[in-house]
């Protein structure tokens, strides 16, 4: 199946060195300052393996994979081994670098042009220091901004009060407020803006808002800018011609990041601007800063507490279809163990006695994660269970569950399957649908792979045909059946459990119920968690015969 185009870029808005990278496929990419980190980050405040970042579903989530220094999104530090998803226009920091999530524009936003403005003699851009103070008129004016900018809950509504706080207490004519990080690519990074809002004391002034770059790399630094104009001369080409004789830029922070701008100027014969105008911007750049920093916070944490409920009423769907973890049940004994991952993908396991003393087992793996996995977990398990039960043919049956899926599932959601029959006198039929995670022990001999035919998993293609596949076994014969959460969990180095690891666990480990345990110990073990990266499943089934 294709990988759907990246949703969102990363792009390094601040760090030793600038990164851009697009997010495709599924993941995870790893970053780290390992040199096979996916992203690498040289730099002491970032871990050898930092934070991962997968794709489920339609969105992308950055998981802390234990780091020192932490990883944060939009301010807040993400919980060890726990998802947060990214969102356009968020801010993610590793170490020392920030990162905006771009690529879908975020809502109500447009890009802005600057011109180029190289100073000249008649032009000078000076840093704005502590000898700027405030009026106790502006300081008014500033703890009323404060106040309502603390009493908004809506981020376009905060930058349009900003921006007209600024305005008033500043003197200049019009402005803007400017998010750090765009969607051009042919801009210089630093300077690359987007557009939240502008505002003009003059209501019938038109035309497109000019911001001078060499402005804003300047606040880029993190302490506001001034250009000035002196009255011998003129200023660069672009900006004489747009007869700016002043322009202020105060940079809008978050934590330890420039996250965006308040961009103000005056032209012509406009009125001087205040003396403390850059002491009173700056202000409100901060206020506004904090203010924006506890909206990204606060949607943060309630993405947090969406995704905790989703998972949890998934969980909860998922245990209610399980089995006993261990039985005899007719010609075989049985142990599995499931664990869900971070997002419960929608593992489904079932053992179902059928007519003249056959056993059916499915083991398989729903596309996507949360509530949707779950409930196309809940559609697959029980159709085949009814499918299974009405024709004790697992071709037939999957046949079925196939065209049942196409008809009501759409594009992306797919499963993949593994169903085997157990019979009487040693039968085993089985049919593979994408699955191909399955081994065979025959008495004390080491596993291999068990052949069971090639399909395509289940909700792609109607008219795809199923052929079932026979082995002969012989008591204490063992088939183990896995999902690929299991062999693809990932372990401090990076490196995957594998294949060999697994069966080198089950070896320490006898009975079905004791290998399945022995698997997932040395599953913990080895990636140093308890929580896996994606749901795992594993089922030892002994034929005991008749």
């Amino acid at each position: 199946m294709t990988d759907p185009a990246p949703d969102i870029t990363l792009q390094s808005i601040a760090g030793p060195q600038p990164v851009t990278r697009p997010l495709q496929g599924q993941g995870p990419i790893v970053l780290g300052r390992a040199a096979e980190c996916d992203i690498c980050l040289v730099n002491e405040r970032v871990s050898r393996r930092h934070a991962a970042l997968v794709r489920k579903g339609e969105s992308w989530f950055i998981i802390d994979l234990g780091s020192t220094h932490g990883s944060y999104v939009n301010g807040l530090r993400v919980p060890r081994d726990t998802p947060a998803e990214l969102s356009a226009g968020d801010l993610m920091r590793v170490g020392p670098w920030t990162f905006r999530v771009s690529g879908a524009r975020a809502p109500g936003a447009t890009t802005i042009t600057t011109i180029s403005d190289d100073p000249s003699v008649a032009q000078r851009i000076e840093r704005a220091t502590g000898a700027h103070s405030v009026s106790d008129k502006r300081l008014k004016l500033l703890s009323d901004c404060v106040t309502r900018l603390n009493s908004t809950a809506d981020e376009d509504q905060l930058a349009r009060l900003a921006l007209d706080s600024a305005l008033q207490g500043s003197g200049y004519a019009r402005g803007a407020i400017l998010r750090r990080g765009g969607d051009r690519r042919d801009a210089p990074a630093e300077t690359d803006v987007t557009l939240v809002v502008q505002l003009r004391r003059d209501p019938g002034e038109v035309g497109e808002l000019k911001l001078s770059r060499s402005l804003i790399q300047a606040a880029c630094r993190g302490e506001t800018a001034v250009l000035m104009q002196n009255a011998e001369g003129i200023a660069s080409f672009s900006i004489a011609e747009l007869d700016i004789h002043s322009a202020l830029c105060a940079p809008v922070p978050i934590g330890e990041d420039v996250v965006g701008f308040i961009y103000l100027d005056a032209r012509g014969s406009e009125s001087t601007v205040r003396a403390d105008a850059a002491g009173f911007c700056e202000a409100v750049a901060r206020a506004y800063g904090l203010a924006l920093a506890n909206l990204k916070r606060t949607e943060l944490e309630r993405r947090q507490v969406k995704l905790a409920a989703e998972l949890a009423a998934a969980r909860e769907v998922q245990s209610t279809m399980m089995p006993p973890k261990e039985a005899d049940l007719g010609v075989i004994r049985y142990g599995v163990e499931v664990r869900p991952g971070l997002f419960v993908a929608g593992d489904l396991f079932d053992v179902i006695a059928l007519t003249e003393g056959r056993i059916a087992v499915c083991l398989g793996d729903v596309a996507g994660h949360g509530v949707g996995s779950a409930l196309l977990m809940a559609m697959t398990q029980s159709h085949l269970h009814a499918e299974l039960r009405r024709t004790s043919d697992p071709a037939a049956a999957v046949c079925g569950v196939n065209r049942y899926l196409c008809e009501r599932v759409g594009g992306g959601w797919f499963v993949s399957l593994w169903v085997g029959v157990f019979g009487p006198g040693g039968q085993l039929v089985c049919v593979d649908a994408g699955h191909g995670h399955v081994m065979i022990s025959r008495g004390r001999a080491a596993p291999v792979p068990l052949v069971s035919g090639e399909g395509i998993p289940l909700g792609i293609d109607a008219m795809q045909s199923y052929t079932p596949c026979s082995q002969s076994l012989a008591a204490g014969d063992r088939v183990v059946i896995y999902s690929d959460g299991v062999i693809e969990q990932r372990g401090a180095g990076g490196e995957l459990f594998g294949k060999e690891r697994l069966m080198a666990s089950m070896s320490s480990a006898s009975g079905a119920g004791e290998q399945t345990r022995a698997v997932f110990a040395a599953l913990a073990a080895f990636s140093g968690t308890l929580t896996l990266s994606d749901d795992a499943t594993i089922a030892v089934v002994d034929y005991i015969g008749d």
